[in-house]
């Protein structure tokens, strides 16, 4: 309001009258404090250190560092304080500053009074271009003063590559994919691969499901190893013996020729009798009974069979009701394939039950499933 004045020491903001304190004090209920040194207000206002502690550098400690000594609970620098001048208590008079322990009425040469300190302003970081002026600290960075103008020095490994003052050193240049190892060196893309910088130097890892088999970095990961017949699963494993590569392991086409009888099975379902597995293949089931059965019921064929389909030469012989053929129950997953042995059966009447019936018939892929072998023409 008009005509209120605000007392000695105190500024006018926001309408209101404030302390305003010198240099790096700060105001504590009314009074300026160095939150640095002052036992009472340590680090901020209020905290006051225990009995035998001191303050140095606003924390609470035992004793004072080097080359500080300890002034009723406060660590002091002597040969600058201008409240403890030389010695603990000796203040030095108003307009003088203590240099080298002892008071004097004005600064050398260069350097000026701020807050009873004589300051270089022209590199002080703190005083910069005058007193009170701190130099903003920026992220990944040292802050400077030179010429008396504030500005700032990148930390190691860090660098400003978008010149953006504010943000201050924004890149870590040995993890910046866009800023690898210096500003502006962004790592290229790759196929089926994402960018990587580690350690300055830029890299790729592979998508999942592919991989760089032949060691060229500018084609990235050439191969999809989920459906590669040279590289299935991972670099240089080949299926061989006229396998396909499906969701990255070898497998035997679904079907094969043995005797001159095409047999099938279906590798999208488990638990199927032939009829249903031929049908999902688009396949006739013609073969008459007799023929079926003749074609499986000794171990010599059995063993064509399963040798045909990958299962090995150890097969499973026995009156078997459904078995004509299918393989063990066993755990399988989409995409299904025949494990473990082949069985096949002595029973005359198993190609009729297995046209219509199977053993875990109408179990879906998973624990205890079953695939069925059929001939489908």
């Amino acid at each position: 309001m008009c005509g209120r004045a605000c007392a000695a020491g105190e500024v006018c903001v926001s309408g209101s009258c404030t302390l305003s304190c010198p240099g790096t004090q700060t105001a504590c209920g009314g009074t300026c404090r160095d939150l640095q040194t002052d036992v009472t207000n340590c680090g901020m206002c209020g905290r006051t250190c225990a009995a035998g502690q001191v303050c140095s550098a606003g924390t609470c400690v035992v004793s004072c560092g080097s080359g500080l000594t300890n002034c009723t609970g406060s660590c002091r620098d002597l040969t600058t304080d201008r409240a403890n001048c030389g010695m603990c208590g000796n203040a030095c008079a108003p307009g003088q500053v203590c240099m080298g322990s002892a008071c004097v009425t004005s600064c050398p040469a260069g350097q000026s009074s701020c807050g009873g300190f004589c300051v270089f302003t022209a590199s002080d970081p703190n005083n910069c271009g005058g007193c009170g002026v701190v130099c903003p600290a920026r992220a990944g960075a040292t802050s400077v003063c030179a010429a008396g103008t504030c500005s700032f020095v990148c930390t190691s490994g860090r660098a400003d590559c978008d010149l953006v003052a504010g943000n201050g050193c924004e890149s870590t240049l040995a993890t910046d994919v866009s800023h690898c190892g210096r500003c502006g060196n962004a790592c290229p893309a790759r196929a089926n691969a994402t960018a990587t910088c580690a350690s300055g130097a830029c890299g790729f890892t592979c998508n999942t499901g592919f991989a760089d088999c032949d060691g060229d970095a500018s084609n990235g990961c050439e191969v999809n190893t989920q459906t590669s017949a040279t590289h299935c699963g991972m670099c240089g494993n080949a299926c061989t013996g006229g396998a396909t590569c499906m969701a990255g392991a070898c497998s035997r086409p679904n079907c094969q020729t043995v005797a001159g009888i095409r047999w099938c099975y279906n590798p999208a379902a488990c638990g199927q009798n032939c009829t249903e597995v031929c049908a999902a293949l688009g396949l006739p089931l013609t073969i008459s009974d007799a023929a079926w059965f003749a074609a499986q019921d000794t171990m010599a064929e059995c063993q064509a069979l399963s040798m045909a389909f990958g299962l090995g030469s150890v097969v499973s012989m026995a009156s078997y009701t459904y078995a004509c053929l299918e393989d063990l129950p066993g755990t399988h997953s989409v995409p299904a394939a025949p494990t473990g042995q082949l069985l096949c059966s002595t029973y005359s009447g198993c190609p009729a039950e297995h046209r219509l019936r199977s053993d875990n018939y109408g179990v879906a892929c998973g624990p205890s499933s079953r695939v069925s072998i059929c001939p489908c023409q």
